[in-house]
């Protein structure tokens, strides 16, 4: 007869240290691979004829910095609310912790909509003045 069974690895064997060694080497390839194929596609882009400082105000910086920011703000407040939303779940009944969840809620859209209140805010202030 033949034996046709499959020899069964255990899950100590499968993480012991040489095979998490390993996943973690191929997973450093796949990651550096990864990150080095843009450097190969855009091979082809021109540079600026001035790749030096730009052409901006000091006001258009300012600008700029402002703006980036308050996108900032908003993905911090964003992933508050997605918290929140998880702490709100995972109270499981319990009302200090579902209080706790709920201003962490409203904190989060207060700080949501003071960002984009700062990006209108300054959006306006650059058409105002043409920056």
């Amino acid at each position: 007869m033949i034996n046709l069974r499959i020899p069964s690895r255990s899950l100590s064997d499968f993480f012991s240290k040489s095979s998490t060694r390993s996943l973690s080497a191929q997973f450093f390839g796949l990651l550096c691979a990864l990150l080095l194929v843009p450097q190969f596609t855009l091979a082809q882009v021109t540079m600026p004829i001035n790749p030096g400082l730009s052409e901006k105000t000091f006001v258009g910086g300012i600008m700029d910095i402002i703006t980036l920011l308050a996108s900032v703000i908003a993905v911090l407040a964003v992933l508050m609310i997605v918290i929140s939303g998880i702490m709100y779940m995972t109270s499981l009944g319990d009302p200090a912790r579902a209080s706790k969840a709920k201003d962490t809620l409203t904190y989060a859209v207060i700080g949501l909509i003071i960002a984009l209140l700062a990006w209108v805010i300054v959006k306006s202030i650059a058409v105002a003045f043409g920056v």
